[in-house]
C-alpha cells in the first residue's frame, strides 16, 4: 500500500472534484457576466463599466495558473444579509449590477460597507467571493466561521 492510497482518498478523484468545483464557479461567473453584458447593452453607465472592468481583471487573474481569488463569503453571512425596505432608500437608489431601481425591489440588501444591491445580483457574487463587488470590502468566510466556532468551543471547555 502506498502512502497516497493509505488515506483512503483517491488523488485523481479529489483533483477531479476540485476541477469540477472550479468549472462550476467559472460557469456561474460566465452566467453572471452574460446578464451583466445584457444590462450594459441596454444602456449601462460609467459605474457599470468600471465594475465590469474590475470584474474581468479579477477573473483573468484567477484563471492564471494556481493564483486564487478571494474565497466565497460564508453561508452565515449570506443568510444574514439584511432586507432593506424601500422607505429606507433614496428614491433613485439603483443596484449597480442590474441598474433596477431598488425602491421597486422586494429584495434590496445592504453590504456592511454601505453599498446597496438587489439580493438576486449580490448572492451569486458572494458565493464566489467574500468581497463587495463595488469596493472589495471583505466579509466573513467559512474559514473564519470555523475558527470562531472552535474558539468558542475552547472557551466553553476551559472557561
Amino acid at each position: 500500500m502506498t502512502p497516497a492510497s493509505s488515506s483512503g482518498a483517491n488523488p485523481q478523484r479529489v483533483m477531479r472534484g476540485d476541477a469540477s468545483d472550479q468549472l462550476q464557479q467559472m460557469l456561474n461567473t460566465a452566467n453572471f457576466l452574460n446578464q451583466f453584458r445584457a444590462q450594459m447593452q441596454a444602456g449601462g453607465d460609467r459605474d457599470q463599466e468600471h465594475f465590469l472592468d474590475d470584474l474581468v481583471a479579477q477573473i483573468m487573474e484567477e484563471s492564471q495558473g494556481d493564483v486564487k481569488g478571494p474565497p466565497p463569503a460564508s453561508e452565515r453571512f449570506i443568510s444574514l444579509l439584511p432586507r432593506i425596505k424601500s422607505t429606507q432608500l433614496k428614491e433613485d437608489e439603483a443596484c449597480i449590477i442590474c441598474k433596477d431601481n431598488l425602491t421597486e425591489s422586494a429584495s434590496a440588501t445592504k453590504m456592511p460597507c454601505g453599498h446597496y444591491f438587489d439580493r438576486d445580483c449580490l448572492v451569486p457574487w458572494l458565493k464566489l467571493h467574500n468581497t463587495c463587488p463595488l469596493c472589495r470590502h471583505q466579509v466573513e468566510t467559512e474559514q473564519q466561521v470555523k475558527e470562531e466556532e472552535e474558539e468558542e468551543a475552547r472557551d466553553m471547555m476551559y472557561g
